[in-house]
């Protein structure tokens, strides 16, 4: 039969949460955090809730994501929409000019970078900020708000 409740992303969480608590959330090869309990996880994931509120970043705003597969970006990927907002995965493995032409032409109000990938997409960002500069547009990368860009 069909569904009663359409599935989302925040119906998922609470199932992750409620049901897997104990078990194992793996990131290999990535670092010395390489596991976490989906327990912790969803701490973790809470807390970006919040902070992204503190950052000002809107219900209803699309923030696009730059990152590995990693669990930051898991936490990412749950934290946006569970709050909110519209996430735009800018996919990694695209030329620079599919990245720049991704970047400069979404309605995103704020841009998550992974550390690594930082110089795959600044010029992108500062391109987009030169010809159409968006109130308020944000970088942020290794989890710290880095800079305003425009």
């Amino acid at each position: 039969g069909t569904q009663d409740v359409s599935l989302s992303v925040p119906q998922i969480f609470h199932r992750a949460e409620e049901q897997f608590a104990r078990k194992q959330i793996l990131s290999l090869g990535v670092g010395p955090d390489d596991s976490i309990s989906y327990a912790d996880w969803t701490v973790r994931v809470r807390r970006l809730i919040r902070a992204l509120h503190v950052l000002d970043i809107e219900s209803g705003e699309s923030v696009a994501t730059f990152c590995w597969n990693t669990q930051a970006h898991l936490e990412l990927y749950y934290s946006l929409p569970c709050s909110g907002c519209i996430i735009h995965p800018v996919n990694v493995r695209l030329s620079r000019d599919e990245i720049e032409y991704e970047i400069r032409d979404a309605p995103d109000v704020a841009i998550f970078v992974d550390r690594s990938l930082i110089g795959a997409c600044l010029g992108a960002i500062s391109r987009r900020c030169h010809v159409e500069p968006k109130q308020g547009f944000r970088l942020f990368y290794g989890g710290v708000c880095s800079m305003w860009v425009c």
